[in-house]
């Protein structure tokens, strides 16, 4: 089913504006799979504790989402992993040293643009690349933000474990072992994903689909903004995809 994985991981860069815009132009053989996507239901989530592997993944695959949560009032706690762009070495060109300092100085007030003023932000500092040798402290961090004050309507919001990115991958994958341990609700969101999926390639008993109101779609966007001073030019997308 997951064939396009290693491909993905070897020839494709981690495109975060995909992720974010992608889904607008979904269609064709996609549609009839769509159309039965049950709707993930936002109301069961109190509170939210977001992994993001590189800077800006989770605002640009579930910002609309985030949006969301935090206007019902939920808290919403973010765990940044590395504070990277995600580059492999040898797969693609990694953003310059200035921007890469620009961007990672950006990232609160993206937040605040997405509706989330008071978002509690803690930094791992892995670093891009590496990070599935870092298995252990990074079900560490995860645990320590959960397992201390875990309880109904605690969602943690991941990538999936079968994204594409050997970074996302293996953050999924610890993200899903806390989750289990603790009897979380694990919401998985797809970045890189994008770069190689099929509708064959998901499970679909497993997915669910979030639209994206006015009001989310132009906090989204501001966000994005941060990271791309063309964001919107792209039709950002009116809906986002996840697995539960």
């Amino acid at each position: 089913m997951y064939a396009g994985c290693e491909k993905a991981v070897h020839t494709f860069r981690c495109d975060i504006g995909k992720a974010a815009t992608v889904a607008a132009d979904l269609d064709g053989p996609w549609a009839g799979q769509l159309s039965q996507a049950a709707v993930l239901p936002t109301h069961l989530c109190r509170d939210v504790v977001v992994i993001t592997t590189h800077l800006y993944e989770a605002i640009g695959a579930a910002g609309g989402l985030i949006a969301n949560l935090a206007a019902q009032g939920a808290d919403v706690e973010v765990l940044s992993v590395a504070d990277g762009d995600g580059a492999v070495r040898g797969a693609w060109d990694a953003t310059p040293a200035r921007e890469l300092t620009r961007l990672r100085g950006g990232v609160l007030a993206a937040y605040r643009r997405l509706g989330v003023p008071e978002v509690r932000r803690h930094r791992l500092g892995l670093e891009s690349g590496k990070i599935g040798d870092a298995q252990t402290d990074l079900i560490a961090a995860i645990s320590e933000l959960v397992g201390h004050d875990c309880y109904p309507g605690l969602w943690c919001l991941a990538p999936w474990r079968h994204d594409g990115h050997p970074d996302h991958d293996a953050v999924g994958r610890a993200a899903e072992e806390v989750c289990h341990i603790y009897n979380l609700r694990l919401v998985r969101y797809l970045c890189a994903a994008w770069e190689w999926v099929q509708p064959q390639d998901l499970p679909w008993n497993h997915v669910r689909q979030f639209a994206l109101a006015d009001k989310e779609l132009d906090r989204k966007r501001a966000a994005m903004s941060r990271l791309r001073a063309d964001a919107g030019q792209d039709p950002m997308a009116d809906r986002e995809l996840f697995l539960l």
